[in-house]
């Protein structure tokens, strides 16, 4: 809330309900914590949360992106996901000749011995595979290869027969989607962890958090940006006291980062857009859910 009223805000590790609640708590001392604040009431943090703020306006509210969402996945299951004994149901479960059926007709089918207990499976109708993101390429051509692999089996279990080529076909894209966005994660974390400490950001982390148009822009501008750092930067880390030496190492840096954003840039653009036409093949085969 502080962020989008536009106020610089300060995480503090506490021990909480899950690690990432306490990252840094081991380290954390009353000086540590007073220079951090000390440090933000200076000038730019004031102005980069001002420039944060100014950025969240142009967002959607997240709950009517939940909202949105959440209702193209029941539709999904009104329109694909019906009991095959009962229309009027839900199903839940799936055979291995691919019926689908509802709690209630699972229970009578077992109860009666016509489906064994152990043959059924969840009816998994809805996938977000994107969500497992490869954190490099030989990691994102093990993972691509699974889910190509998986896709094609679980069509062919599901007795999907008319789609088994399609799923074929597109084993292809969705290697060459999960290489090529491994490949740019490891590209964006170099670039994230050479760069200065003033505003480290990572776009690789979160893909549906951005629009296509809004990759992209980023790709784009990512060399110009580095770039600019090795003039704008030093004398802003000098100011901050991080030293002679620190601020002299940025401008040999902000070249390195200038080539690793220009090949990011190639690496992002076929990661982007590949992950995204795959999901539009997904969507186009009733595996994610259509607007409508």
């Amino acid at each position: 809330m502080a962020l989008r009223s536009g106020r610089p805000a300060l995480v503090v590790p506490v021990a909480g309900c899950g690690p990432e609640s306490g990252f840094g708590i081991a380290e954390m001392t009353g000086e540590k914590f007073e220079e951090r604040l000390r440090e933000l009431l200076k000038p730019e943090y004031a102005a980069a949360a001002e420039r944060f703020a100014e950025g969240l306006k142009g967002e959607r509210p997240g709950e009517e992106v939940c909202l949105e969402q959440i209702v193209e996945t029941l539709g999904v299951y009104e329109r694909e996901g019906r009991c095959a004994v009962y229309d009027g149901r839900p199903a839940i479960w799936r055979t291995p000749g691919g019926q689908q059926l509802s709690a209630v007709a699972a229970h009578v089918l077992v109860e009666n011995g016509r489906v064994k207990g152990e043959d059924l499976r969840a009816l998994n109708l809805v996938k977000w595979p994107d969500l497992v993101s490869p954190g490099d390429p030989v990691t994102g051509l093990v993972l691509g290869i699974g889910q190509a692999l998986g896709s094609v089996v679980e069509g062919a279990e599901g007795g999907h027969w008319g789609k088994l080529g399609l799923h074929i076909l597109r084993a292809a894209l969705t290697i060459l989607a999960f290489v090529a966005s491994g490949l740019f994660n490891l590209l964006d974390f170099i670039l994230y962890k050479l760069a200065p400490p003033c505003e480290p950001k990572l776009y690789a982390t979160k893909p549906r958090t951005y629009t296509y148009v809004q990759m992209l822009s980023f790709l784009v501008a990512a060399p110009l940006v580095e770039l600019a750092s090795g003039v704008l930067r030093p004398p802003v880390l000098a100011r901050t006291g991080r030293g002679a030496l620190r601020a002299a190492l940025e401008v040999p840096l902000a070249v390195v980062r200038t080539l690793l954003a220009l090949l990011n840039l190639a690496a992002g653009f076929a990661g982007t857009t590949l992950r995204r036409l795959e999901v539009a093949c997904a969507r186009a085969m009733g595996e994610r859910p259509r607007p409508g």
